[in-house]
C-alpha cells in the first residue's frame, strides 16, 4: 500500500471518527432535551405519589430511575469508558429487579447478573483501556495521540 493511499485512509478514518463523535454529542443533547421535558411532569409525578401511595410510589420510582438512566447515558456518550458501561448496566438491571420482578427466579437472575458485572469490573477490567490519559483516549484520532506524545517527549 502506497504512502498516499495510507494517508487518504487515515484522513477518512479520522473524519469518520470525528463525525461519529458529533453524532454522539447530538444524541446526548437530544437526551438532555428529553430529560428537561420529562422534568416538567415531575410535579404531576409527585401528586400521583400522594394520591395512590402503593401504585404511585412504584410509578414515581420508575420515573426517577428512568431519569437516572438517561443522565448516565448522557455521561456514557460524552465520556465512553468501560466503567460507565458497567455502571449503566448495573442501574438498568437494578431497575428491572426492583420494579418488574414478580417471582423469585427473576430476582435471582437479576442478582446473579449484578454479581457477574461486579466480577467483570473487579477481575476482568483492563485498566489501560479505561485510562483517562490522552494517550489512551479511544475517541481521539491516532494522529492527535501521536502529536500529544511528541509534545510531552
Amino acid at each position: 500500500m502506497s504512502e498516499k493511499h495510507r494517508n487518504t485512509l487515515e484522513k477518512l478514518r479520522n473524519g469518520i471518527q470525528i463525525f461519529t463523535t458529533y453524532i454522539e454529542l447530538f444524541l446526548a443533547a437530544c437526551i438532555i432535551v428529553g430529560i428537561a421535558i420529562q422534568l416538567l411532569s415531575f410535579p404531576a409525578a409527585i401528586k400521583d405519589l400522594s394520591a395512590a401511595w402503593q401504585d404511585g410510589f412504584k410509578d414515581f420510582l420508575e420515573y426517577l430511575i428512568d431519569m437516572i438512566i438517561g443522565i448516565e447515558l448522557i455521561h456514557l456518550l460524552c465520556h465512553p469508558n468501560l466503567d460507565n458501561v458497567v455502571e449503566i448496566l448495573l442501574i438498568a438491571i437494578t431497575r428491572e429487579i426492583v420494579l418488574f420482578s414478580a417471582d423469585a427466579v427473576n430476582i435471582l437472575l437479576g442478582v446473579l447478573s449484578i454479581a457477574v458485572l461486579f466480577a467483570i469490573r473487579k477481575y476482568l477490567f483492563i485498566d489501560k483501556l479505561d485510562r483517562h490519559d490522552e494517550d489512551f483516549d479511544l475517541k481521539k484520532p491516532k494522529t492527535e495521540k501521536k502529536r500529544n506524545r511528541e509534545k510531552t517527549e
